[in-house]
C-alpha cells in the first residue's frame, strides 16, 4: 500500500509542498470506502474528490484495524449520552511505524481513555492490533487534560494546512462536543516549523495523551520517536 500512497501523493498537482506538479493519474482505490461506519464527513480532506477519497479510505482503514468506533457517526457509547459529551481522538500514522490511536471521553469530572496500537507500518499495511488499553484518568490528569483541550481551541483550527509531502507521518485529530464534529490533519506535525504552523498547543496535547496512555511503544517513524 505504501507504494500506492507515495505515488499518489507525488503525482497529484498541488498536493505536495515541495514536489513538482505532474499530470494527475488514475489511482486505484484498493482500500474499502469510508462507509459502514463512515468515519469522516465527505470532502473534508481535499477539494479534489480523488485526493479526498483516497485519504478518507486510507485513514478509515487504519481506524478499522485499530477497532475504533466512528466519532463522526456517533458509534462511541458516550456520544449519545448527552449533548455536553466531549470526545477527542488523535490517530498517528507513520509511514515506517505502528499506527496508534488515543481517544478520550469526558465522564463527569473525569476522562476515560482508550489507546490502541497496531504492529504494521501505516504506510504499507496496518498489521494486527497488538495493544489495547482502557482506563480512567486520575482527577489530576483529567483536570490537566481539560485545560489542554481548552487551550487548543480545536474547533477553530482549519482542517488542513499547506504542508504536505511523501512518507513522513499523518496526525489526525477528531472531536465531537455539544453535537458538533470536527477533524484536522497535519503532516509531520513535529517538523517544518511547528510554531509557525501554530501547532504548539496541538503538540502539547498530543504529548500529554501519549504520556498518559501508557502504550508500550511511543509513535515513531524509522525508529525515531515522533513525540
Amino acid at each position: 500500500m505504501r507504494f500506492t500512497i507515495a505515488a499518489f501523493l507525488l503525482s497529484v498537482p498541488g498536493l505536495l509542498t515541495f514536489a513538482q506538479s505532474k499530470p494527475k493519474p488514475k489511482v486505484p482505490l484498493r482500500m474499502p470506502p469510508d462507509a459502514n461506519p463512515q468515519y469522516f464527513p465527505a470532502g473534508v480532506f481535499d477539494k479534489d474528490p480523488v485526493v479526498n477519497e483516497f485519504l478518507a479510505r486510507w485513514y478509515a482503514s487504519e481506524l478499522r484495524a485499530l477497532r475504533e468506533p466512528s466519532i463522526y457517526e456517533g458509534e462511541s457509547p458516550t456520544t449519545s449520552e448527552s449533548a455536553k459529551v466531549s470526545e477527542y481522538r488523535i490517530t498517528i500514522l507513520p509511514t515506517w511505524g505502528n499506527a496508534i490511536s488515543i481517544r478520550v471521553q469526558r465522564r463527569g469530572e473525569l476522562y476515560g481513555l482508550s489507546a490502541r496500537r497496531l504492529n504494521g507500518q501505516a504506510g504499507y499495511a496496518p498489521g494486527e492490533l497488538v495493544e489495547s488499553i482502557d482506563t480512567i484518568l486520575s482527577p489530576e490528569d483529567s483536570k490537566t487534560l481539560a485545560i489542554l483541550i481548552q487551550n487548543l481551541a480545536f474547533f477553530q483550527m482549519p482542517a488542513i494546512d499547506n504542508i504536505r509531502g511523501m512518507d513522513g507521518d499523518e496526525w489526525i485529530m477528531e472531536a465531537a462536543s455539544q453535537a458538533k464534529y470536527h477533524v484536522i490533519v497535519r503532516w509531520c506535525a513535529t517538523s517544518y516549523n511547528p510554531a509557525k504552523r501554530e501547532l504548539a498547543a496541538f503538540l502539547t496535547l498530543c504529548k500529554f495523551l501519549v504520556d498518559v496512555s501508557t502504550l508500550s511503544e511511543r509513535p515513531s517513524n524509522k525508529g525515531h520517536k515522533l513525540i
